[in-house]
């Protein structure tokens, strides 16, 4: 009798991990359309929308990453840490963090009005959809789980957009309970690699100097580990362009 153990493929297994992480997760559909028509489209759009609408030496750099980003298409983004350009990753979300007035929640209105009209699609959990996503302020997220307690809509959305985090209340009230609803919600959707995340805020995610605040500051050290794991980090600079000076 041969007692000797069977041998384990060791790569053939390693296959079947990475077919099953890869189902988990959302799939891009990358865009087919020529580059230079999305990128003009992409500001038509923005000047159908918004009134005085322009791409400067300020945003245009980002405008075009994050636009590839949507697309699905190949893209650079800044590392939070380093702050140097990197490879991004169209799988995961989008933070960008700017100073008020910079156009972070105008960028999110063009960007929502681009995917919608291309009909942009994804893939999770091996189900084809449209690349699409909620918009949230984060007080009013605050305001709805004061009143209902209820966080499945905020967990369970393939994409969730929540903008101006940091600028809500760090603690709601619900049933006598003291809840960090924000943060929760990060936290959850950081561990799930099947849920994608689209976040603005004047905070950095790494301040440049100690005299800043940061996500850390803010959210605890679980929330930024996420966050850095799990979002292709932008910052928009500037003027405020909500300023009109005549």
């Amino acid at each position: 009798m041969n007692n000797a153990p069977k041998r384990l493929n060791i790569q053939a297994a390693l296959d079947r991990v990475r077919q099953g992480q890869w189902n988990l997760g959302i799939q891009r559909v990358p865009n087919a359309f020529d580059d230079g028509d999305l990128q003009q489209f992409l500001v038509k759009t923005g000047e159908e929308l918004v009134p005085g609408f322009v791409l400067d030496k300020d945003n245009e750099k980002q405008y075009l990453n994050i636009r590839r980003w949507a697309d699905g298409w190949p893209f650079t983004c800044t590392d939070p840490q380093l702050g140097i350009d990197i490879q991004g990753d169209p799988c995961k979300g989008l933070y960008l963090c700017g100073p008020t007035g910079s156009g972070k929640s105008v960028l999110i209105q063009v960007l929502q009005a681009y995917v919608s009209a291309l009909s942009l699609e994804m893939i999770v959990r091996e189900q084809r959809g449209r690349f699409a996503w909620k918009a949230y302020r984060a007080d009013w997220i605050c305001n709805d789980i004061a009143r209902t307690g209820d966080f499945s809509p905020y967990f369970n959305e393939p994409i969730l957009c929540i903008n101006d985090i940091g600028s809500e209340p760090l603690e709601t009230m619900y049933m006598g309970n003291r809840l960090s609803v924000i943060r929760t919600i990060l936290e959850y959707r950081g561990d799930r690699d099947n849920r994608m995340t689209i976040l603005t805020s004047n905070l950095r995610i790494s301040p440049k100097t100690q005299s800043q605040k940061g996500i850390a500051d803010i959210y605890g050290p679980r929330v930024y580990s996420r966050l850095i794991g799990r979002c292709n980090y932008f910052e928009l600079t500037g003027k405020d362009r909500r300023i009109i000076k005549k």
